[in-house]
């Protein structure tokens, strides 16, 4: 439930993302649940980290850890 909450509100407030100051802190949260064995768990860390693109877009370790986990859902 808190995993979905915390998907709410990237999404509802998108144009404010990159007034986050520690944007290392916040991703780091987020990304760490990616390789987490629980597949809605992993589903809404993907959603998250796609309302975030914004503030995230530059680092590549995101980009291949998105792609892998796309690839692995089949």
């Amino acid at each position: 439930f808190l995993r979905l909450c915390v998907l709410r509100v990237c999404q509802q407030s998108e144009k404010h993302l990159d007034k986050i100051l520690n944007v290392s802190e916040f991703f780091q949260r987020i990304f760490t649940v990616i390789h987490s064995n629980d597949p809605i768990a992993r589903s809404l860390a993907l959603r998250t980290l796609g309302s975030m693109a914004i503030i995230i877009s530059d680092r590549k370790s995101v980009h291949y850890s998105i792609h892998n986990s796309l690839d692995n859902t089949q």
